[in-house]
């Protein structure tokens, strides 16, 4: 519910409600207790650091003990589709975000399971994407959830985003779709792509994106820590078992997935420091023969 050393209040096990002194306590509204995780690694120990013995002993285990043991990410699961993901290396702290940035938004709707959005940022500077906020809702209906997104979109210049472009699909003979009823409360989308072959390319470009750059040390998707949804999706979305490129196809959970593998899927580029520079018109000769 946290990221590592971020304090939180405790839930209640069956509900997942945060559990606060009841009123008429000298403490009401206060959390009842307060949890962290706390990260142990091996350099915390100087018994066992010190001669590198152990640490050598840990190099040695395959990738995923090691990465757990060595590394304290836990996170890791065997047969992961993304095992190149790392909490260390592709997510950061939240910051403000520039207002010169280009800002767009995706959503993979859902309503009796979930809907899952995520806002994207690119930074100029190293065109590398940013998503910095996210909302995970169950039982909101086309309208209810273009509200809650207007509600998080509050300040914030989001001009368009991308949308699973089953949302178009006309319910009954003459009903607005899910898409009109969220493009009438004031949002901006364009669909997804849906054709054959999109869930393969969509993994692959998030496998491109998530590449250190050998040059830069910088990976291409950096995730805010506070987009607890997709951070705990992530790293334990499982292969396709039958060897396809694509996820297993039993995995139920795939709406944060699928949200950021339509923002990836976008195509945007950051915005041009030098103004948007529109190209020079193609010369077309008269007769295409002679060239004229």
């Amino acid at each position: 519910p946290a990221p590592a050393n971020h304090p939180f209040a405790a839930r209640d096990l069956e509900t997942g409600e945060e559990q606060y002194y009841p009123e008429g306590h000298p403490n009401a509204g206060q959390p009842l207790f307060m949890r962290k995780f706390i990260p142990s690694k091996l350099s915390d120990n100087p018994y066992l650091a010190k001669d590198g013995v152990y640490e050598a002993n840990l190099l040695s285990l395959p990738e995923n003990q090691r990465r757990q043991l060595l590394e304290g990410d836990w996170a890791v699961a065997t047969g992961a589709a993304f095992p190149e993901f790392r909490t260390s290396v592709h997510t950061c702290e939240p910051f403000e975000v520039p207002t010169d940035w280009k800002r767009f938004r995706s959503c993979d709707f859902g309503y009796s399971s979930f809907s899952a959005v995520h806002w994207f940022a690119i930074d100029p500077n190293w065109g590398t994407l940013y998503v910095y906020r996210e909302l995970y809702l169950s039982k909101h209906t086309g309208r209810d959830l273009a509200k809650a997104i207007i509600r998080a979109e509050e300040g914030d210049k989001v001009p368009y985003g991308i949308l699973d472009s089953s949302c178009w699909h006309q319910r009954g003979m003459s009903g607005p779709s899910i898409a009109e009823e969220m493009i009438r409360e004031g949002l901006r989308w364009r669909p997804s792509d849906r054709s054959a072959g999109a869930r393969v390319a969509g993994k692959n470009r998030l496998h491109e994106v998530l590449k250190v750059d050998e040059y830069t040390d910088r990976p291409g998707l950096i995730i805010f820590n506070t987009c607890r949804q997709i951070l705990a999706d992530l790293p334990v979305i499982p292969s396709d078992p039958r060897g396809s490129d694509d996820i297993d196809p039993r995995y139920a959970s795939d709406h944060s997935y699928d949200s950021l593998r339509y923002g990836v899927m976008s195509r945007e580029q950051a915005n041009s420091q030098f103004g948007d520079r529109k190209a020079a018109p193609a010369y077309r000769p008269a007769d295409a023969i002679f060239g004229y």
